[in-house]
Parts: C-alpha cells; structure tokens; sequence
C-alpha cells in the first residue's frame, strides 16, 4: 500500500541505496519485480547510466490502478512507455 504522501521516501531509499553501492560508468540492466505503482521504476530512472529496465508486474490491473488512482506518483505516466522499459505481465 503507498500513499502519494510518503511514497516518495520509500522509492528513493529501495532504490538509491544499492545502486550507490555501483560503480557510476558502468552501464546497468535493471530487473524490477512488482513495482507497479511505478516510483521504483521512476526513481532507477533517475540514474543516467541505466540503458534497460525490465520489469516483471503479475496484475496489469495494479499498472492501470496506479496510473489512475496516483497521478502524483506517476509524475509522467509516459515513464511506462520509456524507451528503456520492458514491461512483462507474467
């Protein structure tokens, strides 16, 4: 459950915590398992050298959800139509 008021707290510390442990010229391939409220997904987009996002979501329903019932979070819903996403329904 997330909340547009807190979530962005969550987001940035499951995501911007490992991938400070990487090294910053080495280009990434991220795997995103759920996540389909999308901050996840928003923040790993924030790192310059990510060049693919894969990521696997069970329900299409939670994307569709998201996008219409947080707005705020999917500060731009085109962030699921990126050109690094592959986005997998399975």
């Amino acid at each position: 459950m997330i909340t547009e008021f807190d979530e962005a707290h969550y987001h940035e510390m499951i995501v911007h915590v490992p991938m400070a442990y990487l090294p910053k010229t080495l280009p990434l391939n991220v795997l995103i398992i759920g996540g389909g409220d999308g901050g996840t997904l928003r923040e790993v987009l924030r790192h310059r050298n990510v060049v693919h996002v894969t990521m696997v979501e069970y329900d299409p329903n939670v994307v569709a959800m998201a996008v219409q019932q947080f707005p705020k979070v999917l500060f731009f819903v085109c962030v699921f139509f990126t050109l690094w996403l592959f986005l997998d329904f399975s």
